[in-house]
């Protein structure tokens, strides 16, 4: 169960990224700073999420990673159908204020997408399953490579949306 929690978190990650990435390039109008201003908010919010997440004991590591997916799904959820509304009201504004709203907007899901992975490597350690963290290391970006090359593939085959939709 391990393999699939870290190939999973590769493979949505990459899924939501892109299709995030594809929305706000529109959005914000330079491919380039979208992908940073993207990037910059996820990793922010990842890495508070990482920080935060040590906050919790052993025996809540479980229900904690429940929660976070069920939370990361939702948001994700009401990102696809909320977000072009959300855009579409801000587009005529100036870039900076965009910009701003932009990581607003993406910190958050940042913030829960930085649980599940260190409290996975907490429990592997609680486990006393050490040797294998590197294995999931791995299996982690294996399955965030995948998840670029899925999320390609859907995009073609049912646009940004769908592909958002089943990184959720």
């Amino acid at each position: 169960r391990f393999v699939v929690l870290f190939l999973m978190l590769g493979v949505g990650f990459m899924l939501a990224e892109i299709s995030l990435t594809q929305r706000l390039i529109l959005f914000l109008g330079q491919p380039v700073l979208s992908l940073a201003v993207l990037l910059f908010a996820l990793l922010v919010g990842a890495g508070i999420g990482s920080i935060y997440s040590g906050r919790f004991t052993s025996d809540k590591i479980i229900k904690v990673i429940a929660v976070v997916s069920i939370s990361i799904v939702a948001m994700l959820l009401s990102y696809t159908f909320l977000l072009p509304l959300i855009l579409d009201q801000l587009l005529g504004l100036d870039l900076v204020i965009r910009l701003l709203a932009t990581v607003v907007m993406l910190i958050p899901l940042g913030f829960l997408m930085g649980f599940p992975f260190p409290l996975g490597i907490r429990m592997l350690k609680e486990m006393k399953m050490e040797e294998y963290i590197p294995w999931m290391w791995g299996i982690n970006g294996i399955g965030s490579v995948l998840g670029s090359v899925a999320t390609i593939v859907i995009a073609i085959s049912s646009g940004f949306t769908g592909a958002l939709l089943i990184g959720a």
